[in-house]
């Protein structure tokens, strides 16, 4: 599978164009992503007031 190497160019069709490539919707991706970034840095997350992940609807 050939993925675009100059980024992403058509940011209005991202979903369909991660759909062409099998890949999960944007927002899941992103979530998901959220998620863990805030659990691997759980502690400094709380220290700053930081109590959850801001995730998209």
């Amino acid at each position: 599978m050939n993925f675009p190497k100059i980024g992403l160019m058509d940011t209005i069709n991202i979903e369909q164009l991660r759909k062409d490539y099998n890949l999960p919707p944007f927002r899941d991706y992103f979530n998901s992503m959220t998620i863990n970034h805030f659990e691997m840095n759980k502690q400094a997350m709380l220290d700053r007031g930081i109590t959850e992940p801001k995730l998209y609807n």
